[in-house]
């Protein structure tokens, strides 16, 4: 009779651990899941950035082209609406102000570079105006020593 009870107890405490272990094994499944719900969820939530953010650009692009046709149209309208000798003045003119922007980006590019050829001018000649400055120190202290060694 004991030795059933003993067994009876064993069984039982068989079981306990198996439901242990099957709870445990539920646990970590349900954990494991979640991280793969959790982590799928980020990747549809950075797909979907994604897919905004290039929509976003595509609708950019349309915008700046259809705004572009309608600058072509607007031009295109206002030439024809001017009389022929008009439209060559205004040309001429169009044409003057294009060659004075290139002539003014010109100027601005040389600008630059005697501006830069004076910096380093100027630092070449401070270098000189040192040497020359040690050179005279140098210089004054020959000739000193000269004086006391002649006397």
């Amino acid at each position: 009779r004991r030795r059933e009870e003993e067994e009876r107890e064993e069984a039982a405490r068989e079981r306990r651990q198996q439901e242990e272990q099957e709870a445990e094994e539920r646990r970590q499944k349900r954990a494991k899941d979640e991280e793969e719900a959790k982590a799928r969820r980020k990747r549809e939530e950075e797909e979907e950035r994604s897919r905004k953010e290039l929509q976003a650009e595509v609708d950019r692009q349309r915008k700046r082209q259809e705004e572009l046709e309608e600058t072509k149209r607007c031009e295109a309208a206002f030439w024809a609406s001017l009389p022929p000798e008009e439209a060559q003045r205004m040309r001429a003119m169009l044409q003057g102000v294009v060659l004075y922007r290139q002539q003014l980006q010109h100027c601005r590019r040389v600008d630059q570079e005697v501006q830069d050829q004076i910096v380093s001018k100027e630092e070449a000649c401070k270098s000189l105006r040192r040497r020359c400055e040690q050179a005279d120190r140098e210089a004054a202290l020959a000739r000193e020593r000269e004086s006391w060694q002649g006397e």
